[in-house]
């Protein structure tokens, strides 16, 4: 999964993620994003859910990502019968916290 044919990890060991615009209203925000992966980048809209206290601010989302739109061939062995399938949806939650004092 991670040789020559699929994410070449050694060649290309981080996944970059930059914010390039956020819109909406709270609750509910959408941010367009720059995804770089396996060295090509690739512009996609996320929703986001945002929940902001004093002490508290969390950030959920989900994307998908197709691995072939940045020239990744999905893992597959026994001719197909181990296989992953081409979109990786990501779950994610962000937290951040007011420090004490």
């Amino acid at each position: 999964m991670l040789g020559d044919s699929n994410l070449q990890a050694e060649k290309y060991p981080l996944v970059r993620i930059h914010s390039l615009q956020v819109v909406g209203d709270a609750p509910a925000y959408a941010a367009r994003i720059e995804i770089e992966l396996h060295g090509q980048k690739r512009e996609q809209w996320v929703p986001l859910q945002v929940q902001v206290t004093p002490d508290h601010l969390s950030v959920s989302g989900s994307l998908v990502l197709r691995q072939t739109e940045f020239g990744i061939t999905p893992y597959s062995i026994l001719g197909g019968l181990l296989a992953v399938q081409d979109p990786v949806v990501i779950v994610f939650r962000l937290q951040g916290f007011a420090p004490a004092g």
